[in-house]
């Protein structure tokens, strides 16, 4: 067994660490209505002729970047029209903009010591993810993690439901995420880890702080 952090910490005056934070303090994002059409036009097209990717984009408008409303709709709207509509518009040509500076430097100043003798081979194979800090990333049922070496570090396939709000069923997500045996650009992390999610491109430090050999508790 293996134990890892996430870190948080408030940004700087005047920044913020992401598009929840921006949200949270009241900010509106700047539309280019002509960017969807002359740069996403194939997209957007795709996106706009279907009922259930156009409710998607409602309802992901709704949640003003609020990451548990986000997961909800994409759990009963999402599919690969939305995800592509949205890599162009937010990622690739920036269609939607916000004008503020992100700055998330804070989250890495206090971080705490990784565990000095990991090796990425420590987590190759199955694991099941049965317990996390944050509802809204870490407790999805059924959630498996299966890792794999690559020349870089590790490919982590990641396999979870997220329970749809009729209770119908669930809407069920399988990515990759690309972990590298570096320790960041503070030379602080375990591995960096680059993937894609909903379309958008994400990147994270891993902290391994500790192990166990399945014999005894965590350290």
């Amino acid at each position: 067994a293996l134990q890892a952090s996430a870190l948080a910490a408030d940004p700087a005056p005047g920044t913020v660490s992401g598009f929840a934070d921006y949200s949270s303090k009241g900010g509106v994002m700047k539309a280019d209505p002509s960017c969807f059409f002359d740069k996403c036009g194939a997209q957007t097209k795709d996106c706009f002729s279907n009922p259930s990717c156009l409710k998607g984009i409602t309802c992901l408008g709704n949640c003003r970047a609020e990451q548990l409303c986000a997961t909800r709709c994409f759990a009963r709207f999402g599919s690969e029209k939305l995800n592509a509509w949205l890599s162009c518009t937010l990622e690739e040509q920036k269609c939607v903009t916000t004008g503020a500076t992100v700055d998330n430097s804070a989250f890495y100043e206090a971080a705490p010591p990784r565990l000095r003798t990991f090796t990425p081979s420590d987590l190759e194979g199955r694991w099941y993810k049965v317990r996390g800090y944050n509802a809204k990333y870490d407790c999805y049922p059924c959630q498996v993690n299966e890792f794999s070496r690559t020349p870089a570090g590790l490919d982590n396939r990641i396999l979870f439901r997220v329970l749809k709000e009729d209770a119908s069923g669930f809407w069920q997500n399988d990515f990759v995420e690309h972990m590298k045996d570096e320790p960041g650009p503070q030379g602080k992390a375990s591995m960096t880890v680059e993937g894609k999610m909903f379309g958008l491109t994400f990147n994270e430090q891993w902290y391994i702080l500790g192990e166990s050999d399945g014999a005894g508790a965590l350290p």
